[in-house]
């Protein structure tokens, strides 16, 4: 489930000097240098290496960055792509960054460490597209989300969802229900991907808090929202948030060049 060629789950010598030399300064300087440690380490100290969409990249790549979202705007302009043309172009590219931003705005969680997990599979019936891990001074919270089509019957004429979208609504209620009852299943796959630096699994893993489970919708364009804002605000109530495509490319412009997401 990792996202990278390399295995983050062990470093090199070299590596492993000049974070001993980096914690070092640390100690003398009395400041934080965790920015300046090999990208490896921050991968090798987070809770899951293999999925940590890092921060400090959001900086020291910053024109990279801008231009897949720029690719990524291209992309969803074509008119005959679907969700799973979505999915593979973010795997293709390394885009994962763009879904992360979802936390950008609305969220106060995944700005002390964000985590991705592409295609995560809920038991033997459903699969969320995405599953984004966020921490905050309160511990992690989890965002599932479903991807739909760019096109379609996204909305009504008199301001109602459409069929595009009341899938996708009528797909988040099913994995609600089977978290419920399941939640503990999970339990091995994060197991699974828990790096080295981590003897137990953070309590928030282990019990289930529905207070700490969200859901995001995905569909549409800027123009198809414009007349269900209402819905939106009914099922952030609910706490499934409704975006459209639109909404990662400018949150993940927001994102590059902050020190977070």
């Amino acid at each position: 489930m990792s996202l990278f060629d390399r295995s983050y789950f062990s470093i090199t010598n070299e590596e492993k000097k000049e974070w001993t030399d980096l914690v070092a300064e640390e100690k003398l300087k009395k400041i934080g240098l965790y920015r300046s440690y090999p990208k490896a380490v921050r991968h090798y100290l987070s809770l899951f290496p293999g999925n940590l969409l890092d921060a400090v990249d959001l900086i020291d790549k910053e024109a990279e960055l801008n231009k897949k979202i720029q690719d990524f705007k291209d992309f969803i302009s074509q008119n005959t792509i679907g969700e799973r043309d979505i999915l593979n172009f973010i795997k293709s590219n390394e885009s994962y960054f763009i879904i992360g931003s979802l936390v950008k705005k609305g969220y106060l969680f995944g700005h002390h460490s964000l985590f991705i997990f592409p295609e995560f599979q809920l038991g033997t019936n459903y699969k969320a597209d995405y599953l984004l891990v966020g921490k905050s001074s309160d511990g992690y919270h989890f965002i599932f989300i479903e991807l739909e089509d760019i096109k379609g019957a996204i909305s009504t004429t008199g301001g109602e969802l459409g069929v595009v979208m009341r899938k996708g609504l009528l797909q988040i209620e099913k994995w609600d229900e089977w978290l419920e009852a399941n939640f503990a299943h999970l339990l091995p796959i994060f197991e699974k991907a828990k790096g080295p630096n981590h003897e137990h699994m953070p309590r928030e893993f282990v019990v289930f808090d529905k207070s700490r489970i969200h859901f995001a919708l995905i569909g549409g364009r800027r123009t198809d929202f414009d007349v269900i804002r209402r819905l939106q605000r009914k099922q952030r109530e609910r706490k499934i948030s409704i975006f459209h495509y639109d909404n990662l490319v400018d949150n993940a412009t927001a994102a590059v060049g902050s020190l977070t997401y």
